[in-house]
C-alpha cells in the first residue's frame, strides 16, 4: 500500500472542509463533481436524530460548520508545517481510534490526524453515533479514491494493531489502559470546560458564553459546565437573558428529564439554586455540573481562579473568558470552534503519531 503524497491528503481534506461548509449552509465554491458529495452529507442531517435524538439538525450543521471552517488548505498547511518530520514520515502502521458519542464529529480531529500521517485508519464508533463519522469518510474517499484503503471501520474490539486512540469516560478508560496495555496509546478520559467573568463582559460576549454553555446540550468537553463570577455580581440579571435565547432545549424529552430531575432534587434536598428556566444554577466548587445545570463560584481575587485551575488542569479541557493575569482563556463564545492545534487533553497527537 503507497503512502499518498502529503499535499495530496491536504487538498482532499480541505476539498472535504468545503462539502462540509456547504453542507452547513454557508456558500462557498466547489467544483461541480463536488455537489453529490453535499447533497448526500445534507440529506443525512435531518436523519441523524433518528438514531440519536441529541443530534439535532442545528448542532450537527454546527459541528459540520466548525470543521468546515478549520479545514482550508492554508490552515492545514500551517498546521502540518508545526512537524517538519511529517512529509518523510514513513506512515503505514495500523491506528486503532474508538470515539466518544456525545457530540456529533467528536471524533473526526483523530481520525484526521491518523489520515494526515499516512497512517491506517481502523475506527470504532459509539453506538450513538449516527453514523456521521462513517458518512464523512466515505465522502473522503469519493473525492480522493487513494484514502479508501487506508479506512476501516469496524464494530469488533480491535486488539491487534500499531497503536491506539480512545476516549471515554473515567470507568471505559480504565478497560482501555487493560485491554490495549503495551501498545502506545493515548487513552482520554473525561473533561470538562469552565468560563471567567470580570464584569466588563459586553453583550456579545455574554452571548457568545451562552453558546459556549448550551451548544450540543452542555455534553462536549469544551461545553461550559462552571462559571466563576465575581463576589457581587448579579447573575440573574446579567446572564439569564442571554440564557433564555435557548429555551429550545426544553423541546429534546431527554434535556427537560434532566433539568425536572435535577430541580426536583434540590428542591428536595433543600439546595438553593437559581433557575433559568431552561438552566439550573448552584454554588458548588465541582467541576462538572449535570446536564441541565450550571456550577458557579463566587471570587474575590483572581488568584483563587489561577489556584483553581492549576488544581484541577487534568480536567479542565478550555478556559473562557477575557484576558486575565496568570491565565489565557479563549474568547467567549469560541470554545466550541477548536483550531487543529487544539489538541483533546493538551496531548499533540500528530507528535504521537509520527513517533510510531
Amino acid at each position: 500500500m503507497e503512502t499518498i503524497p502529503l499535499e495530496r491528503r491536504i487538498a482532499a481534506i480541505a476539498r472535504l472542509g468545503r462539502v462540509m461548509l456547504r453542507a452547513a449552509g454557508k456558500e462557498t465554491v466547489l467544483p461541480p463533481g463536488d455537489e453529490a458529495a453535499v447533497a448526500r452529507l445534507t440529506t443525512a442531517l435531518p436523519l441523524a436524530r433518528n438514531a440519536n435524538p441529541w443530534f439535532d439538525e442545528e448542532n450537527v450543521r454546527h459541528a459540520l460548520l466548525a470543521l468546515g471552517t478549520v479545514l482550508t488548505e492554508d490552515n492545514l498547511l500551517q498546521w502540518t508545517a508545526r512537524y517538519p518530520q511529517l512529509p518523510s514520515s514513513p506512515g503505514g502502521k495500523e491506528v486503532v481510534v474508538i470515539m466518544a458519542g456525545n457530540i456529533p464529529l467528536v471524533g473526526f480531529h483523530d481520525m484526521l490526524s491518523v489520515l494526515i500521517s499516512g497512517h491506517r485508519l481502523t475506527v470504532r464508533t459509539s453506538s450513538r453515533d449516527a453514523g456521521l463519522h462513517r458518512l464523512v469518510a466515505l465522502i473522503l474517499t469519493e473525492l480522493e479514491p487513494a484514502f479508501e484503503p487506508f479506512i476501516r471501520f469496524t464494530r469488533e474490539r480491535p486488539r491487534h494493531a500499531d497503536a491506539v486512540i480512545a476516549t471515554g469516560s473515567d470507568n471505559t478508560t480504565r478497560y482501555f489502559e487493560h485491554y490495549y496495555r503495551g501498545l502506545p496509546a493515548i487513552i482520554r478520559r473525561n473533561r470538562n470546560s469552565l468560563a471567567l467573568l470580570n464584569g466588563t463582559e459586553t453583550k456579545g460576549e455574554l452571548a457568545g458564553l451562552a453558546r459556549d454553555i448550551f451548544w450540543y446540550y452542555g455534553l462536549g468537553c469544551r461545553s461550559v459546565s462552571k462559571i466563576f463570577v465575581p463576589a457581587d455580581y448579579d447573575i440573574e440579571k446579567q446572564l439569564f437573558p442571554f440564557f433564555r435565547r435557548f429555551d429550545g432545549v426544553n423541546s429534546l424529552p431527554g434535556y427537560l428529564h434532566n433539568l425536572q430531575y435535577q430541580r426536583a432534587v434540590l428542591t428536595t434536598d433543600g439546595v438553593p439554586f437559581l433557575d433559568a428556566g431552561n438552566l439550573l444554577l448552584t454554588e458548588d466548587t465541582a467541576l462538572a455540573s449535570p446536564i441541565g445545570m450550571l456550577f458557579y463560584e463566587r471570587y474575590k481575587n483572581i488568584n483563587y481562579v489561577a489556584n483553581y485551575v492549576v488544581n484541577y488542569v487534568d480536567k479542565i479541557q478550555c478556559l473562557v473568558g477575557n484576558t486575565q493575569a496568570h491565565l489565557s482563556p479563549i474568547p467567549f463564545g469560541q470554545s466550541q470552534f477548536p483550531e487543529l492545534r487544539d489538541y483533546a487533553d493538551n496531548i499533540d497527537t500528530i507528535d504521537f503519531l509520527t513517533k510510531l
